[in-house]
């Protein structure tokens, strides 16, 4: 097959982990349901709190499971995670934004974006609006990995140019005063959520929370 990639670790088939991004992706559906919020970053208050696997498995859930059309956009210029993805045809290459194993779901990595130039503060976030801007008809929603909150100024500056924030917090992670800290450097008018990541419970099917701001 051509013009195909596919998550490294990450499972395209159905998978009982599948259920927790579904309640999470219909959860968000309610808080935008105005359809204002197309473009919607994900980030954390520190690194490794699982935002990168979060926007992957709910952009995977929102094209294979719900038919939204999706474009999952790299908005990390210094540590970019979708870059990892494994083409397995390397035609796209040239090609700004690739197809999916998953119908409807398109990537957009850094080298695409940047085209192996440099871009970073201001000027990266000018370029992820130009791309916002250009695809947002071709979409229902543009997910955007974002970089933590924490101690990077880049999110300050993304969080101007997309529509909506969800961030990722780990339970037993970074401390509360973090988390607000992190919270409170973001307008709060674009916060849509938060997901508690590998919360445990009494409840051992539910490894994720979502509540509202």
């Amino acid at each position: 097959m051509s013009d195909i990639f596919s998550f490294p670790t990450i499972e395209l088939d159905y998978s009982e982990t599948d259920e927790y991004y579904r309640i999470l992706f219909s959860g968000v559906e309610r808080k935008i349901k105005n359809g204002e919020i197309k473009s919607i970053a994900m980030t954390s208050a520190l690194k490794g709190e699982g935002k990168t696997t979060t926007i992957i498995q709910l952009a995977k859930v929102a094209a294979r499971d719900y038919g939204k059309k999706i474009l999952l956009l790299e908005g990390d210029s210094k540590s970019p995670q979708l870059n990892s993805i494994i083409v397995m045809n390397r035609d796209q290459e040239g090609q700004a934004i690739l197809k999916s194993a998953i119908p409807g779901l398109d990537v957009m990595t850094l080298s695409h974006i940047i085209k192996n130039k440099k871009v970073t503060g201001p000027n990266f976030a000018t370029g992820l609006k130009k791309i916002i801007d250009t695809v947002s008809n071709s979409y229902d929603f543009i997910f955007v990995d974002c970089p933590p909150v924490l101690p990077m100024v880049d999110m300050h500056i993304i969080a101007g140019v997309v529509d909506g924030i969800i961030m990722v917090i780990r339970a037993e992670g970074p401390s509360r005063s973090l988390v607000n800290s992190a919270l409170g450097s973001i307008p709060k008018e674009k916060i849509i959520g938060v997901v508690l990541n590998g919360m445990k419970s009494r409840w051992p099917r539910y490894g994720y929370g979502y509540g509202q701001y």
